[in-house]
């Protein structure tokens, strides 16, 4: 249906021309995903499938959405082996025609740019685990440290896992159980160090919800460096990230979902807790160098 040649913009006009005509009031976008699906449902078995994930002959670059300054791009240094490649029906049967879809309509139709968006996308969820891990232990760590001087202080019995004031939601309450049941599973005593380790992002993230505003006063005590004490200054980033990294987890889209901004959340949030650990992150994350991003203008300040 599309030849090799025909560069991406040739190609949006001729369809969307010709899909106008066959279907009149249908949104352009709509006319562009379904085209998309069809194509990969149809491929002819009588011709030669069309191989991706060779290198291309020329360089493909395009802007994320919702950015200025990332962009998704083949570069010489790319993860790319070199005669690998998988066909139309390959891909669609791997991956599924509708979750490619998005990726191609994303890219106008231009079905190798749709292949090293998908591409691009698994590179960069790969890389935000690294520094998203930094944060998760950090925010465990330094919000569980809170807790456990506040339980001392109000002179109560065991760890303030055990929550013996019922301060903690029904749901904490449950993930801890699980935590140590999952310790013990492993054969292991479940001590508080071994608990928390096995306690969620999403656990932390609950903490400092407005459910939970009554530990607040004590928890705003892990953001020593944050700009006030406003519970909503840390809260919101790191909700944005527990939903970001959910996404990650699944492998969704992450393209349309501002990476870079989650990535200025994660260093904020870093900064609230230490201002030198944006810095350390920094120094081997992967992340800057494959949103191609500016950082000069995301330095975080205290």
């Amino acid at each position: 249906m599309i030849e090799p040649q025909t560069t991406s913009v040739e190609i949006d006009t001729r369809l969307l021309e010709r899909l106008r005509r066959r279907r009149p009031g249908i949104s352009d976008r709509t006319l562009l995903e379904a085209e998309a699906r069809a194509h990969l449902d149809t491929a002819s078995p009588t011709t030669k499938p069309r191989r991706f994930g060779l290198p291309p002959k020329r360089g493909c670059a395009g802007t994320v959405p919702g950015s200025s300054h990332a962009s998704y791009r083949r570069s010489s240094g790319s993860p790319r082996a070199v005669g690998i490649a998988l066909s139309y029906r390959q891909l669609k049967r791997l991956f599924s025609s509708e979750r490619l879809s998005t990726y191609i309509t994303q890219c106008d139709g231009n079905l190798d740019a749709a292949v090293d968006l998908y591409r691009w996308n698994a590179a960069v969820t790969a890389a935000f685990w690294e520094p998203i891990g930094h944060l998760e232990v950090t925010l465990r760590n330094t919000l569980s440290a809170q807790l456990a001087v506040r339980h001392l202080r109000l002179g109560r019995e065991a760890t303030w896992l055990d929550d013996p004031n019922r301060e903690l939601s029904d749901r904490a309450r449950g993930d801890i159980a699980a935590a140590r049941a999952c310790v013990k599973q492993k054969g292991k005593r479940a001590s508080e160090g071994q608990t928390i380790s096995e306690l969620s992002f999403g656990f932390w993230r609950f903490l400092v919800t407005k459910k939970l505003t009554g530990l607040w006063p004590d928890l705003a005590g892990a953001f020593p460096f944050a700009p006030d004490r406003k519970r909503e200054t840390v809260e919101e980033p790191v909700a944005r990230l527990h939903d970001f990294r959910n996404r990650l987890a699944h492998h969704q889209r992450i393209w349309n979902r501002n990476p870079q901004e989650r990535y200025r959340d994660l260093l904020v949030i870093s900064d609230y807790v230490d201002p030198e650990l944006p810095a350390w992150i920094e120094a081997t994350s992967p992340v800057p160098h494959l949103l191609n991003m500016d950082l000069t203008d995301a330095a975080v300040s205290t």
